[in-house]
C-alpha cells in the first residue's frame, strides 16, 4: 500500500511547501483539490477549507503549477477532490478536464443528498453516474464515489448498491473510515468484501463523539490513534484482501500539520509491517 495525504489537511500551506513538507514527511503523492467558490462546504469540513490554498477553482494555472511542483518532488497525484455541485454534469466536466490536465488517474464525483424519497434520490445518483461513465470513457479518467455522511451513500452497503450498476473500469469507490464513524458504519470486513471490485482510494481519518449542552451528540474529528474508528483492525482487514492501492491520510484533527503529518506516518509504517 502506498502512503498518501489529503489537500484538506494542508490548509494553511501555499502548494509549495504543502508539497515539501509532504515529500519530507516520506509520503508517496498528494490527493489535490479543487473548488466551486459558490458551494460551501459542510459545516465539519468548513475548517479545513479555511485559507486552504490546496484546495482551489479548477484553473488552468493551478493545474499546471500542482502538477510541475509533485514532478519535482517525484510525488505522485493518485486521485483528484472535487468539491463541486452535486449531479451537475458541466462541474463534472470541469473536474475531469482538470484532473486530465494534472494526469490524475481518478477524480471524485459528488451524487449529492438525498431528498427524503429513497428511490427517487437513488434513481438521480444512477442517472447521473450513467452519464458520467460516458465522459469517464471520452477523458480517460475514473469517476469514484464516496462513502459521505448526509448522503443516501454513507454507508458502504448503500454504495455497494449504487456502484454495482457500472462496470469498475470507469466508476470506483473512496471508502473513507473516518466518515463511518459519523454516519453508516458497518463491519470492516463485511464493507471492504462488498466493494473490493471497486475500491480504488482508502481515506484515513478519525472522529469521536461527544455531547453538547443538550441531549444531542456531535462528532468531532480526532487524530487516528485517538478516534472511534478501529484503524488497526481496518489495516488489518485492508491487508486480508490483499488491497495494494492508496492510503490517503486526511487528518483533520486540532494538530499542527507537520506535526501529523510525521506522526502518522510513523503510526501507518507501524501497521503495515
Amino acid at each position: 500500500m502506498k502512503l498518501g495525504v489529503h489537500a484538506l489537511m494542508l490548509n494553511g500551506l501555499t502548494p509549495e511547501r504543502a508539497v515539501s513538507m509532504v515529500s519530507q514527511s516520506g509520503y508517496q503523492g498528494i490527493e489535490w483539490g479543487i473548488r466551486d467558490d459558490q458551494q460551501d462546504p459542510p459545516a465539519r469540513l468548513k475548517a479545513a477549507f479555511r485559507d486552504n490554498q490546496c484546495v482551489q477553482p479548477p484553473t488552468a494555472q493551478f493545474a499546471d503549477s500542482i502538477h510541475q511542483l509533485c514532478r519535482q518532488q517525484r510525488l505522485a497525484i493518485p486521485s483528484l477532490y472535487s468539491h463541486m455541485r452535486a449531479n451537475d454534469i458541466a462541474n463534472t466536466q470541469t473536474a475531469l478536464v482538470f484532473g486530465q490536465r494534472i494526469k490524475a488517474p481518478c477524480v471524485r464525483v459528488n451524487t449529492g443528498s438525498w431528498n427524503e424519497n429513497y428511490e427517487s434520490s437513488f434513481n438521480a445518483a444512477k442517472r447521473y453516474l450513467t452519464t458520467v461513465v460516458a465522459l469517464s470513457r471520452a477523458y480517460g479518467v475514473r469517476c469514484l464515489v464516496e462513502n459521505m455522511p448526509g448522503t443516501l451513500f454513507a454507508s458502504p452497503s448503500q454504495l455497494a448498491k449504487l456502484v454495482s450498476h457500472f462496470d469498475p473500469q470507469h466508476i470506483g469507490v473512496v471508502l473513507d473510515v473516518g466518515n463511518l464513524v459519523v454516519e453508516g458504519h458497518e463491519s470492516y470486513s463485511l464493507a471492504l468484501d462488498m466493494l473490493k471490485p471497486y475500491l480504488t482510494i482508502v481515506h484515513l481519518k478519525n472522529a469521536v463523539f461527544e455531547r453538547g449542552s443538550g441531549f444531542e451528540w456531535k462528532t468531532y474529528w480526532a487524530t487516528l490513534k485517538k478516534g472511534i474508528a478501529d484503524i488497526p483492525t481496518f489495516m488489518r482487514a485492508l491487508q486480508a484482501i490483499e488491497y495494494d492501492g492508496w492510503l490517503i491520510v486526511e487528518d483533520l484533527s486540532p494538530q499542527t500539520t507537520h506535526l501529523s503529518l510525521q506522526n502518522n506516518y510513523v503510526y501507518l509504517q507501524q501497521l503495515l509491517k
